[in-house]
């Protein structure tokens, strides 16, 4: 292959397309796209070039696959590793290293169990790993009740990002107020 022969290769691997690979690659100026479309052809049926491009191809592909296996590989052994090290320190099966000054050494290293602490933080990060925790966002919505006309009552409201009701909390003095009301006028109230 000559030289303008591998710059056609580069940049149809640049750019996926043959008539702008020949006009860049032979600095062609002209207009005629179907005689720019007809050499560019011939040159992806020209043995050579056929064939650096599917070895090319070929190569580009094979790495790019490994390199997704590679991530997803260590992503996968990532988070099991993890959860099997809070599982360890969950049951109490693992010793942390400590590091204190003592009266005979300079520093000296115990090896301890972990604390309660650190054992119900392990329970509760291997839990989020696992996905057992509700993910959408709780934001309060704090709606006003009018039981009566001198003293508005406030009445809050967990909404969830998808817009569903999920939990209602109202105050004790508002709550007294409104199972005195009616049932009818207690739906109308909680469904403001």
């Amino acid at each position: 292959m000559n030289l303008k022969q591998h710059r056609f290769v580069t940049e149809y691997l640049k750019w996926g397309d043959a008539a702008l690979a020949y006009k860049n690659a032979y600095n062609t100026h002209s207009d005629n796209y179907r005689a720019i479309e007809s050499a560019a052809n011939r040159l992806l049926n020209h043995p050579e070039i056929a064939t650096a491009l599917q070895e090319t191809e070929a190569r580009l592909r094979s790495e790019a696959e490994q390199e997704v296996k590679q991530r997803i590989t260590a992503e996968l052994l990532s988070i099991q590793r993890k959860r099997e090290i809070l599982a360890r320190i969950a049951e109490g099966n693992i010793y942390i290293e400590q590091q204190f000054k003592g009266k005979d050494c300079k520093t000296c290293t115990q090896m301890v169990k972990p604390s309660i602490n650190q054992m119900l933080k392990a329970i509760d990060l291997d839990s989020r790993l696992a996905g057992d925790y509700p993910t959408p966002k709780q934001m309060t919505v704090v709606h006003t009740v009018q039981p009566s006309a001198n003293k508005p009552e406030k009445q809050e409201v967990e909404v969830s990002t998808s817009g569903n009701v999920t939990n209602k909390h109202i105050s004790h003095a508002g709550l007294r107020k409104l199972l005195s009301k009616h049932m009818s006028q207690q739906k109308e109230i909680l469904h403001e």
